[in-house]
């Protein structure tokens, strides 16, 4: 159940309209009055037992939608009201029982929905220090643990700031005090936004480089970061920038690869904008930048490497609500922002810096709300990948793709959807099938399948298959059917089972009675059992390849072909193939 739900099922009784008694003012945030608005519930603002009677027989009465009449102390409904009003008291204790409710006081509507499901992980009543830390860690990803300087204390105040969502006076005063030793005058206020831009920017001079900053000059890194991601998705052109963009934006990079924490999240923006540098490098293949790029993409894959024998298991468990980190989270993540109906478009393969070109081609119509990057299943095949987001899961590589649309119809008849609310189409020209078919569906899933073909015929590398995905955007009319589906009332989520990575030949895997085909990924091999997998493993040096199931497959930017050919694939775990797109599009 979401936060919204509880908090419809604890003003609703058996009566039309409730008398609400807000014991810790819940509703003095806006947005929790506008999501009953969206709700279909009128919320209106009470006073005393005197108010509340004149206002129910003068206005309710006669009244057909279902309100909210809010007020602070407790009253009495008279029986001659009974059959019109309903009162109830809530307290932030119902909805958050074992956090305090004191820290939760004025705190934003988005963060108290995305603390009602990780509160989940919670066994005890914390206190009001307690509570602090649970929130700074689970939302912020700061360590209440390491605030022990003012320069962290900072730090989290930036990311606060950064992340727009108000934490509440317990949270915010509490930043305060501990940055204040600092020598500048902090804002005090988190809506006072020139004030923290001209911190910024105080922060980021030469002034402050020999002072020790390192969390300040992390953050730093990443809000330059997220703003050029941003800009990059507003204005997608990026392959007609000038050198001098280009140059800042590798620069970026390069900072934020030196400095940036090894969290999904980093790794996430990260991966969106390298895609933009790739793209016009692609578009300005042979130039000095493209070449000192190709050196840079080759460091940020190694590092991403080192990140995942680290870190991938972990990232499956992470919380899917506030954002899907893995392909896995998709589904769950869409079950939460449903307040509009949903058409998910898994585009077969497609990496990240073809997204940047998808975006170029719908943007001219449609500009998207969201664009980032996501994990996808590893080895990155459509057996496991595919399964994964259809099944909202784990996939189990015992199943083949002909269940796909059971798991799917099965994840969200699990959310309570009804059969009929529910439309999935697989195949190609998808952009072309009959769109009366999504009417009355609250969730689509189309598989479209026309851009495996593309990939997978690709025979001169990147540079062709740039060419190819601009003329099967064009050809589809994607634009169009994007634009029609969101201006329909849908939002239009598209995403990729796996990525895909331009690889030269290592050599051709010996053949063997041991070795099964599950995938056209040449980045990857996969035995019948793990003996037989454990008896290969040698013929290959250990940095190179990962295991996983019973599958071998490659971290470079090598395949099993022929030597000195050169093939674009899939099936193993270089960046290009793991992050994959996930972008909205909406009205």
């Amino acid at each position: 159940m979401r936060f919204i739900d509880h908090l419809v099922k604890s003003v609703s009784g058996p009566t039309l309209h409730t008398v609400v008694v807000d014991h810790d003012l819940i509703f003095k945030n806006q947005e929790v009055i506008d999501h009953l608005n969206k709700e279909q519930i009128k919320v209106f603002c009470g006073g005393n037992q005197l108010d509340v009677r004149i206002f129910a027989e003068t206005v309710l009465r006669g009244e057909s939608e279902r309100t909210v009449i809010l007020i602070k102390k407790t009253i009495e409904i008279l029986p001659d009201l009974n059959h019109m009003l309903t009162i109830r008291s809530i307290h932030l204790s119902d909805f958050f029982p074992l956090l305090s409710s004191t820290v939760l006081s004025g705190v934003s509507f988005s963060l108290l929905s995305e603390l009602y499901i990780r509160q989940e992980s919670i066994f005890e009543k914390l206190s009001f220090t307690n509570t602090i830390k649970f929130i700074l860690e689970s939302i912020y990803a700061q360590d209440l643990g390491t605030i022990g300087t003012s320069h962290k204390a900072l730090a989290a105040l930036i990311t606060v700031v950064m992340d727009g969502r108000y934490p509440g006076d317990a949270i915010w005063k509490h930043l305060l005090s501990l940055a204040a030793p600092l020598p500048f005058q902090l804002p005090e206020l988190f809506t006072d936004f020139s004030g923290w831009n001209r911190l910024f920017d105080l922060l980021s001079s030469s002034s402050m480089k020999d002072l020790n900053f390192l969390p300040v000059r992390k953050v730093l890194t990443l809000r330059r970061m997220k703003g050029l991601i941003q800009q990059g998705s507003s204005h997608p052109s990026v392959k007609v920038d000038g050198e001098e963009a280009v140059i800042s934006r590798i620069e970026t990079l390069t900072n934020f690869l030196n400095e940036m924490d090894e969290t999904p999240s980093s790794w996430a923006d990260l991966g969106v904008l390298t895609s933009e540098i790739k793209l016009w490098c692609l578009a300005n293949e042979g130039t000095q930048i493209s070449i000192r790029f190709a050196e840079l993409e080759e460091q940020i894959n190694n590092r991403f490497q080192q990140f995942l024998d680290l870190s991938y298991q972990d990232i499956n468990t992470r919380s899917p609500y506030k954002r899907p980190f893995c392909v896995s989270h998709i589904l769950p993540y869409l079950s939460f922002h449903n307040e509009r109906p949903i058409v998910l478009i898994i585009i077969d393969g497609l990496n990240l810096w073809q997204a940047r070109l998808l975006i170029d081609n719908v943007s001219t119509v449609v500009v998207p709300k969201m664009f980032t990057s996501i994990f996808a299943w590893l080895p990155t095949i459509t057996l496991l990948s595919r399964q994964s987001i259809c099944r909202g899961g784990v996939p189990d590589p015992h199943t083949d793709l002909y269940h796909e649309e059971n798991l799917f119809n099965s994840f969200w008849q699990g959310k309570s959807y009804s059969g009929h609310d529910i439309l999935f189409k697989k195949g190609k020209g998808i952009t072309a099938f009959d769109k009366a078919m999504l009417l009355g569906k609250r969730v689509a899933g189309l598989i479209e399948l026309d851009h495996d073909s593309i990939l997978h015929g690709t025979v001169l590398g990147s540079e062709q298959l740039y060419v190819s995905t601009e003329l099967f955007l064009k050809k589809s009319n994607f634009a169009g059917f994007i634009e029609e589906l969101c201006i329909s009332g849908f939002s239009v989520y598209i995403t990729a089972d796996h990525g895909n990575v331009e690889a030269i030949g290592r050599g051709v895997f010996p053949s063997s009675d041991k070795i099964v085909t599950t995938s056209r990924g040449a980045r990857q091999v996969n035995f019948r059992d793990t003996k037989d997998l454990d008896r290969f493993i040698d013929k290959l040096p250990k940095e190179a390849f990962r295991t996983n199931y019973n599958f071998l497959f490659l971290k470079d930017n090598t395949a099993f072909i022929p030597e000195k050919t050169s093939i674009v694939t899939h099936g193993g775990s270089h960046l290009w193939e793991v992050l994959v797109p996930f972008i909205e599009f909406s009205r």
